[in-house]
């Protein structure tokens, strides 16, 4: 999962190279001073694409860990850790939907997403801390 923001920004290079946007000159806007970015924010491919690729690394794992349980002999803690871990990553996961969401909806709701994006999003940060604290570090 280290790798998620270097896949975003591959992601958006690829993106320009595959639209062909590097072989002509881009017309300024006179008034933002910048041109129109089909792959920036805003586009179908920032909404849905990008935050894709920044799921898929947390989804692969979770994916990993569900099977590692699913399939595992050991009893007690080997096994329940596990299960610990995919919560990391599933927390991870709702952080990205959720900051995603914000986006994909209306001014209307954006209140109430933002407020449950912060509490994924602390919930995140204090859940792989004390991960990395107890089990990496410990």
């Amino acid at each position: 999962t280290s790798a998620t923001i270097m896949l975003w920004e591959m992601e958006y290079a690829l993106c320009h190279f595959a639209r062909g946007e590097w072989t002509h000159r881009v017309v300024l806007d006179s008034d933002s001073g910048t041109g129109p970015d089909p792959c920036g924010e805003g586009s179908f491919n920032y909404r849905v694409v990008r935050t894709l690729v920044y799921a898929l690394p947390f989804w692969l794992r979770s994916m990993q860990c569900l099977y590692l349980y699913l399939t595992s002999h050991h009893k007690g803690w080997p096994r329940t850790s596990i299960l610990v871990n995919l919560g990391k990553y599933t927390v991870s996961l709702l952080v990205v939907v959720t900051s995603a969401s914000i986006g994909w909806t209306g001014r209307e709701y954006y209140d109430a997403l933002r407020a449950l994006w912060l509490t994924c999003l602390v919930l995140k940060t204090l859940y792989c801390s004390l991960w990395d604290v107890y089990m990496d570090w410990g």
